[in-house]
């Protein structure tokens, strides 16, 4: 394993430490066909991971702003409502927190949802444990992409680049984490793509959160 010590890491959330594609499927199903032209429009796990306005975009590109004002608005009232019974967490997930936790790890969200169902849905899946949990939402007043989540995530709690890991399943978060000088970690069995993830060039490509674990007892190792 690449020898570092590790005090801080910022995970993605959707592919990443959860599976939301039940509910976010659905209730984009129920949006899209209040626009009869798109009711019957075919949605897959591979479209879930950007912003919404990125997602409804790259589902159905020529898609007018008024019907995108739309669909977002009937999807929102469906999602933000939501019970998330249709999520789930990734396998590996809450064992991996527990021995985070044990090492004295920080553990960090940074998330395209917005703050509000982030928190419902950690609470539903009893894992609302993380030391800041920071979404697109968390400054008044304006959307912040990933870079800026993880770059107000680094300024707010003094964070060391050097000792500090991004975790995601997309090439986005890659991306983000070398933009603010982090190495980073990539998930393959989120919602990325393996070659867009593969050509960002994390530090570690890996199968799955459980693969993740699997280096973190090299790291425990390492570290006694």
């Amino acid at each position: 394993m690449y020898k570092f010590k590790i005090d801080n890491i910022i995970f993605d959330l959707d592919g990443t430490l959860i599976d939301s594609a039940g509910d976010i499927i659905h209730c984009l199903k129920k949006a899209y066909f209040s626009i009869p032209e798109y009711s019957n429009v075919e949605i897959s796990s591979a479209f879930i991971g950007p912003p919404l306005n990125e997602l409804i975009k790259k589902i159905t590109p020529d898609i007018t702003e008024e019907q995108t004002q739309i669909v977002t608005k009937e999807f929102r009232n469906c999602y933000d409502n939501s019970s998330f019974s249709k999520t789930i967490l990734n396998d590996g997930v809450y064992k991996l927190i527990q021995d985070l936790k044990h090492l004295n790890i920080k553990i960090f969200i940074a998330t395209n949802k917005p703050i509000l169902v982030t928190k419902k849905i950690l609470t539903n899946l009893k894992i609302d444990v993380f030391d800041d949990v920071v979404s697109l939402d968390a400054l008044a007043g304006k959307k912040m992409n990933k870079t800026e989540m993880i770059s107000y995530i680094i300024k707010k709690w003094n964070l060391h680049m050097d000792t500090t890991l991004m975790v995601g399943d997309d090439a986005s978060d890659i991306i983000a984490a070398h933009n603010n000088d982090m190495s980073a970690v990539a998930i393959l069995d989120g919602y990325g793509n393996a070659n867009t993830i593969n050509e960002a060039k994390p530090l570690y490509v890996l199968n799955s959160i459980n693969d993740f674990n699997n280096l973190l007892t090299k790291y425990k190792r390492n570290i006694q």
